[in-house]
């Protein structure tokens, strides 16, 4: 018997198989496409784009060109390559962005161009991601240190954001780089850094949600090892940075300029966020410890007894915490629920809410009782079909929305 499993990376539990028995394949593109050369990367996953989507509207008896506006300006080749660009191959993504654009072009008889892919991009962001978290954090009844670990993802963030704006400053200025961005035309991309293999744990919490996503392993000016993350599409879009890199061979290696080296940025925000602390003396050590810290099992070094961990410090964000109001606040699949309904904006079935939110038709259908009873949903049966739809009150939108 065979079973093919799909998970995020890290977030799989094995339980009593061994890992060495079974066959890992990475779904990620920058490792399913790894090469020595980006563009050859991107080209086979703009190919990959290209297949997902032709299958999918062949279905369907469509094609790309009924749909993407591929003329003699705008080849179909631009057109997959953004795609992926917009989405890094994420079919939800993908999705998403393909019903921001149905809403925005095929519903008023136009076709995808370029332009609107990066203009649903940016939607996707501000009114899904960016909300998202937002919501969470004022609305959803969870243990604050999740509360915590999600500001600090926005604050690291902020920071990368605003390493990256001040480095297109010096680029513009000729601060950084010698001679090598003289040539350059335009703004200067700066949607792409690179960190230290170290620092990867640290990421995995914005790659998870769809923030940051790992580009590609090199090697820096120093032949050290490093980790090329790129920023979403959508978030550059919002922040009007440039994405992507110059064109042609003088700039193959733009991203292993050192001005793209965010690891002292990362650490640096760190050390001012994060710390080491036993559970047994209290005690505090830097954050530089960690790899000491890991060989010996994260045994305390001042009493040899305690056992440390890594705690997130936030004295601003404790503040803002006691001034949320507990008495509005749901449990965080009752958020997406009613995120959901907002977002599709239709009443809906409890299975189709499960679909766009990975839970079981029963679970949803209890939750959105719940949420009835709260004054929140209106549940009633739909007079075509006699099923039972759910759509948001008046009184969930002025408070959520």
């Amino acid at each position: 018997m065979k079973l093919k499993i799909a998970g995020y990376p890290g977030r799989v539990y094995y339980g009593k198989i061994d890992p060495g028995k079974t066959d890992t394949i990475s779904l990620d593109f920058s490792d399913l496409y790894e090469s020595n050369e980006v563009q050859e990367m991107e080209l086979s996953a703009s190919n990959y784009a290209e297949r997902l989507l032709s299958k999918r509207f062949s279905a369907f008896g469509a094609a790309l060109t009924d749909y993407f506006d591929i003329t003699n300006d705008t080849s179909k080749e631009e057109m997959m390559k953004l795609m992926f660009q917009a989405s890094f191959n994420v079919p939800r993504i993908m999705g998403y962005i393909l019903h921001t654009l149905f809403l925005d072009k095929i519903s008023k008889g136009q076709k995808i161009t370029l332009a609107s892919i990066r203009l649903a991009s940016k939607k996707y962001y501000e009114n899904t991601i960016e909300k998202y978290f937002d919501r969470l954090n004022r609305y959803a009844l969870e243990p604050f240190e999740n509360k915590l670990d999600r500001h600090n993802q926005n604050e690291l963030l902020r920071c990368l954001i605003n390493e990256a704006k001040d480095v297109r400053k010096k680029i513009v200025a000729g601060e950084v780089g010698g001679g090598y961005f003289k040539d350059l035309v335009g703004i200067p991309p700066t949607s792409h850094f690179t960190v230290t293999p170290e620092l990867e744990d640290v990421f995995s919490s914005l790659e998870s949600n769809f923030l940051v996503s790992r580009y590609k392993s090199m090697r820096d000016k120093n032949g050290n090892d490093v980790i090329v993350y790129a920023f979403f599409l959508g978030l550059c879009e919002s922040e009007r940075m440039a994405w992507g890199y110059p064109q042609g061979r003088p700039f193959r290696h733009y991203f292993q300029q050192r001005c793209f080296e965010f690891t002292r940025a990362a650490r640096r925000f760190l050390s001012q966020n994060q710390t080491i602390r036993c559970d047994t003396c209290f005690t505090c050590h830097p954050m530089d410890l960690k790899p000491s810290l890991e060989l010996y099992k994260w045994r305390c070094p001042e009493c040899n007894e305690g056992t440390c961990s890594i705690v997130n410090l936030a004295d601003d964000f404790k503040e803002e915490f006691k001034k949320l109001d507990q008495s509005i606040m749901l449990e965080p699949v009752e958020l997406e629920i009613i995120n959901v309904l907002k977002d599709e904006n239709k009443k809906m079935r409890a299975g189709e809410i499960g679909l766009l939110i990975d839970a079981t038709h029963q679970l949803v259908g209890r939750r959105t009782s719940k949420l009835r009873d709260l004054g929140l949903v209106d549940k009633e049966a739909d007079i075509n079909d006699g099923k039972m739809k759910n759509e948001l009150t008046d009184l969930c939108e002025q408070t959520y929305f």
